[in-house]
């Protein structure tokens, strides 16, 4: 992460991710995961969720997956890209 321009990241390894999302009030998330993308999407639009980016990162397992239902999710090719979009690239 920090090669992405990231000052000091923490990276957080769990199963649940939703709930550490709630408590940290995160605004960017990138995963590849349908089911943890699908999760996330719904609860933070039930939550109404302010400033928060969700991504799923492409990968061959997630293309064929319809993000079009959620119109919180984005398709990135990259973690760059992902950052890119959002203007938090640095070179």
């Amino acid at each position: 992460l920090e090669a992405y321009g990231m000052y000091c990241p923490t990276v957080i390894l769990t199963s649940d991710k939703t709930p550490i999302l709630r408590a940290l009030k995160a605004n960017v998330f990138i995963d590849d995961k349908p089911s943890t993308i699908l999760e996330c999407a719904e609860i933070a639009e039930k939550e109404c969720w302010e400033n928060f980016y969700l991504f799923v990162k492409s990968a061959p397992y997630n293309r064929d997956w319809f993000w079009e239902n959620y119109p919180l999710v984005k398709r990135a090719e990259s973690v760059e890209a992902a950052l890119r979009e959002l203007g938090l690239w640095r070179e």
